[in-house]
């Protein structure tokens, strides 16, 4: 069994991740949900999913979040702590991290430096530049699939420099 934690839990990637997860349930179990700001679907994916802790980023809706989640018997948590939280829950194996952009850089990082297991997209890109190189940790993983790694600015669309072939597309 393998123990899940969920970063962006109500977006398309975090809602495909859950349906996986519910159709296996001797495979996995969820251990914590985050969202950025749908309260209305991560308090339905608390009813559903139990974990032991749901985030919610933006803390508009905290206290109802709350409210559920004790009587759910579930740990509530919000803003950028409870996304790191979530993100380096101790009975956390894997983390699906699903959300977009920059707000998704800090817990991935924290669930690096934990030692979890991160399955990510492009949270990456959202940086306006190449990021800074610096060496992998040991045993890291670097992504085997092209799109998933950072783009260079030099070769980036509009810039005039030739662009290579895209590996899921004919050139032309």
């Amino acid at each position: 069994m393998k123990n899940i934690a969920i970063l962006g839990s109500t977006g398309s990637v975090g809602v495909q991740a859950l349906d996986l997860i519910s159709r296996f349930p001797e495979r996995f179990e969820l251990v914590a949900l985050a969202a950025g700001s749908n309260f209305e679907r991560l308090a339905a994916q608390a009813q559903q999913f139990r974990p032991r802790l749901v985030a919610l980023a933006n803390p508009e809706h905290f206290r109802e979040l709350k409210s559920l989640c004790d009587s759910l018997g579930v740990e509530a948590a919000a803003g950028e702590e409870g996304l790191l939280r979530a993100a380096t829950h101790p009975d956390a194996q894997r983390v699906v991290a699903a959300i977009v952009g920059a707000a998704g850089l800090p817990p991935v990082l924290a669930a690096i430096r934990a030692r979890i297991l991160v399955a990510h997209g492009r949270i990456v890109e959202a940086r306006p530049h190449a990021p800074e190189r610096r060496p992998a940790p040991p045993g890291a993983r670097l992504p085997a699939d092209p799109a998933a790694a950072p783009s260079h600015p030099a070769s980036s669309p509009g810039s005039g420099q030739p662009q290579p072939p895209h590996p899921e597309r004919p050139p032309g």
